[in-house]
């Protein structure tokens, strides 16, 4: 573990013993850094040193003696502050008398009676020692100087320095005032890591430096908006897009440490898919590659050769069926909308209440698609021995098989195009009636067909996709904790509406809110009906403008017949229909005064004169003139305008006289 790819980092109680190690040790520790403690070259540090080579030899001086030799000054120092006023004597007795003999001989060792005064007086005691400033802050020393080394064969190399409410600095300088801090804009010295090399580390196994890591991807023919690999025409490149690569690619970014990777295709020589994903995953295990990006299912036989990252897609498995319109179609359809009792029991109400219930439910029904199932249950299409799709090479094959499905009922699709076209051709032309696929699929299925089929219950349990990676590898965990700040983020959603989503969302597959467009058809009984009625209302009317016509031509016959029944014509009087009046001398179109008084009949004939007509035939006229002299200062209105509308009625009248 003392090769490329690990990083060793040790503390103080470690680094500061590296001076009494040996060359062997050190050699072994080729590439490690070290947090040491930093202690300032002052006159004091510099004093014990020259004493403590004179006593011990060429033996080095460690921070551990420095603080030993620190902390017993500031004990003498605070002896001397309490001695004039403590006694510094010690206890005779035992602390502890009820321990057995298996106790140790420090049981029996007496303590000093002013210990809590000497105590007090050290935790005051500030002065500069050989390891720095000596002062007890809840009773630890106050926060030091490390120093930031690279452990060498040949001892260790300082990197840089780390202070409190500094932090990493090249340098430090000493001067007459004290320690001069650095800032210049230069890196910390390099750092040379095991296996001697400069490249940072990850910590762990692949020595993503050096190599890539080859993420092996799936070449499909359909459902290309999950993963898609096109080539360059020039350079036969591959190109690798899709919602799974985004999501990839997304988590990778947000990674701690920078991962390097390539996508390798998973496809033969001359570009086709070169296996299933089950045989993809396999290749994983055997260190082909160091991992699988995709559509990939996480399943229990591929889990014992890989390890996945969580999912990062809808999970479960369910059964596409599609919708049939059940609204009325029919001539008879404004008669739906109510029962019969409703409505006899509407005509005898309200007017009012009974027009606006009917439009407002006929309005619905003619407006708002009513689409159901063709299928309510999986258990009906087992039943039905209808056929059921599902993707090419897809694991829902061996899922149909364990539930009972003949495999020659089971027909495949590769796109979401051959899918629909499937549906089309039905299960007696070679189609489908069902569809079992995954969730995600389906997303995008419906996503371009969603007002024409629906998903029908149960939905089977399957856990999404994931990422594969070799057992044990350290990415996955990590690698999981992004996916899971990406699905719960806003992230996601938009992936999954650039690859997915991007055509058309459909909120609801069971109504459409789209506009339909009526014809005549919808109307053929109601036009039909409001057109016998207005013909038989029409007939009616005519009927019944006879009738009073001929009534009231009855009763001005009646009113106009002589009284006396004895009263006959005259002998020289013809009666026949072949009566022609005699002529006469013209009358010239004036008006003329009447010879005499009016006749009592004046007013009925001005009265029949009144209706008006269109004259057909002016000798009509002056038989009427002089038959009757009365009439003569109407004859130039009757010549140019009118004559009477009963006009046989009138003619009758002048045979009578």
């Amino acid at each position: 573990m003392m090769t490329k790819g690990y990083v060793w980092i040790v503390t103080n109680g470690i680094a500061d013993q590296m001076s009494v190690m040996g060359e062997s040790s050190l050699e072994n520790m080729h590439g490690v850094l070290g947090v040491k403690t930093y202690f300032s070259r002052s006159k004091e540090l510099m004093y014990l040193e020259t004493r403590w080579r004179k006593r011990f030899g060429g033996e080095e001086l460690n921070n551990f003696e420095c603080w030993g030799y620190d902390t017993a000054t500031a004990l003498a120092m605070s002896i001397e502050e309490i001695s004039s006023n403590v006694n510094m004597s010690f206890s005779q007795t035992k602390r502890n008398t009820s321990r057995d003999d298996t106790g140790t001989d420090l049981d029996d060792l007496s303590f000093a009676l002013s210990g809590p005064k000497l105590l007090q007086a050290l935790a005051t005691v500030s002065f500069k020692g050989v390891a720095g400033r000596f002062q007890l802050k809840n009773g630890k020393l106050e926060a030091t100087t490390f120093k930031i080394v690279n452990i060498e064969e040949s001892g260790e190399r300082t990197v840089g320095f780390w202070k409190s409410k500094v932090g990493l600095v090249k340098s430090l300088r000493v001067n007459q005032t004290g320690i001069k801090i650095s800032h210049s804009s230069h890196r910390l010295r390099p750092i040379i890591w095991p296996g001697d090399t400069i490249f940072v580390p990850k910590g762990w196994e692949f020595p993503t430096n050096a190599k890539k890591l080859r993420i092996a991807v799936p070449k499909k023919d359909g459902f290309n908006n999950f993963v898609e690999v096109t080539k360059d025409a020039n350079t036969n490149a591959p190109t690798i897009t899709g919602f799974c690569i985004d999501v990839f690619d997304t988590a990778m970014r947000q990674m701690p440490y920078a991962v390097p990777y390539e996508y390798i295709p998973f496809e033969t020589p001359d570009g086709k898919p070169r296996g299933s994903y089950d045989e993809m995953v396999y290749h994983v295990f055997l260190g082909e590659f160091d991992g699988a990006v995709g559509d990939t299912t996480i399943l229990a036989n591929r889990s014992t050769y890989v390890d996945f990252a969580l999912p990062y897609s809808e999970t479960g498995i369910v059964v596409v069926v599609p919708v049939k319109d059940e609204r009325e179609k029919g001539k008879w359809v404004f008669l739906k909308p109510l029962t019969r009792e409703l409505w006899f029991l509407t005509a005898a109400s309200f007017l009012y209440i009974g027009i606006m219930s009917y439009t407002a439910t006929l309005t619905s029904m003619l407006t708002v698609q009513e689409l159901r199932p063709t299928v309510r249950h999986m258990d009906d299409l087992r039943n039905s021995g209808v056929n059921i799709g599902y993707q090419t090479g897809s694991f829902t094959f061996e899922r149909l098989k364990q539930m009972g499905y003949k495999e020659s009922r089971l027909k495949t699709y590769d796109t979401p195009q051959e899918m629909h076209e499937l549906f089309l051709k039905k299960s007696s032309n070679g189609g489908i009636d069902a569809a079992f696929d995954e969730v995600a699929y389906v997303k995008l299925f419906m996503a371009k067909y969603c007002s024409k089929y629906t998903i029908i219950e149960p939905t089977f349990k399957a856990d999404g996709f994931g990422f594969a990676f070799p057992l044990g590898s350290p990415l996955v965990p990590d690698l999981s904790r992004q996916i899971l700040n990406i699905t719960e983020g806003e992230t996601m959603k938009a992936i999954e509406n650039k690859w997915l989503l991007g055509e058309k969302h459909c909120l609801d597959s069971t109504t459409s809110d789209s506009p339909i467009r009526l014809d005549h058809h919808s109307f053929e009984a109601l036009f039909t009906i409001v057109f016998v009625v207005s013909m038989l209302l029409l007939l009616a009317m005519l009927v019944c403008r006879r009738y009073r016509q001929e009534s009231k031509s009855g009763e001005i016959n009646a009113n106009n017949s002589p009284t006396d029944g004895n009263m006959r014509a005259p002998p020289n009087q013809p009666t026949d229909d072949n009566m022609r009046a005699p002529t006469s001398p013209p009358i010239d179109d004036q008006v003329l005064e009447p010879p005499g008084p009016a006749l009592n009949e004046a007013d009925d004939q001005d009265q029949l004169l009144n209706d008006e007509v269109n004259v057909g035939d002016r000798n009509e006229v002056d038989i009427i003139v002089e038959v009757d002299p009365t009439l003569v200062h109407r004859r130039n209105l009757i010549t140019s305008k009118t004559i009477p509308t009963r006009r046989a009625a009138l003619f009758s009248r002048i045979k009578s006289a």
